[in-house]
Parts: C-alpha cells; structure tokens; sequence
C-alpha cells in the first residue's frame, strides 16, 4: 500500500533525476537523501499498529432515575497506531440506543458515544445491556456493558 508521503517523495527523486541542469554528485547526494527518507517511511507505515478500541470507562452500574432512564457518555480511545472509523454502535436489545459524536479518532485520541437505555419494560431490578462498536480496529467488535440498577419506588 503506497502511502501519500511516499507518492511525493518518489515524485521529488524523479524530478531530481529529470532536472539535468544540477550537476552529477549533488544529484547523485539528493537521490541518496531520497531514497534513505523513503526507507523511514516504508518501515514506520510497516511498523504501525492497528487502531484499538479502549472504552472509558470499562464499564458503567448507574441507576436509572424515576422515569426509568439512563443517558451516560463513553469515551473511546484510539491506542492503536491508525485511524480509528466507527461504523456504528449496535444496542443489545431494542430498550436501548447509541449515538457516536466523532466517527474517525486519531492515534490515542478520544471520540464520544452517546448511549441511551429505557428502563420502563425491565423486570428485574438489575440488567445487563450491551453496546457493540463496530469498526475498523483490532478489535472490530468491542463491547461495552452499563449495568441498569431500577430504583426501589420503580414499579
């Protein structure tokens, strides 16, 4: 995969090559220079890691309020080493909802995602509901947990 910095610096050594008013051993110097910089940059592209998906925090238990709703934000951090592209969030069940704020993260950077869980329909006082954020990370399906707590007058 050619990169956009190697694309201009095989540019620049061509018209090096092709300016033929320069004389022999300065070109001869430039190309060398040219070449040594794109070996960097090919080993630095080869050398990088994948964006990784870090939730935080790891995990939320909150308590819905009286009306049996809970809205918290997630931080999603990039601790790979490219650019991290959210998809989309997809809820465990159809109480729930996700909204991602910032799809493309750089390289630890964070992004935010929104969530939303009804809690009207829970039976049990305590429930699980996953959020699985899909991208183009190491781990392209990560999961994250808010474990829902119904306050005790709920009915």
């Amino acid at each position: 995969m050619t990169t956009f910095s190697q694309i201009v610096l095989i540019a620049f050594a061509m018209s090096t090559v092709l300016n033929s008013a320069e004389p022999k051993q300065q070109s001869s110097m430039s190309a060398q220079k040219t070449n040594v910089i794109a070996q960097q940059n090919t080993k630095s592209t080869q050398n990088t890691k994948p964006p990784t998906v870090t939730f935080e925090p790891p995990a939320f238990v909150t308590l819905a309020d009286s009306a049996g709703f809970v809205t918290k934000m997630i931080k999603i951090r990039n601790t790979g080493g490219g650019v991290l592209t959210m998809t989309r969030a997809q809820a465990s069940c159809g109480c729930a909802g996700a909204t991602i704020q910032k799809n493309n993260i750089l390289p630890d950077s964070t992004g935010k995602v929104y969530l939303y869980v009804n809690s009207k329909s829970f039976v049990d006082t305590i429930n699980n509901v996953d959020f699985t954020i899909h991208s183009n990370a190491s781990n392209p399906e990560a999961t994250f947990r808010i474990v829902v707590r119904k306050p005790e007058n709920a009915k």
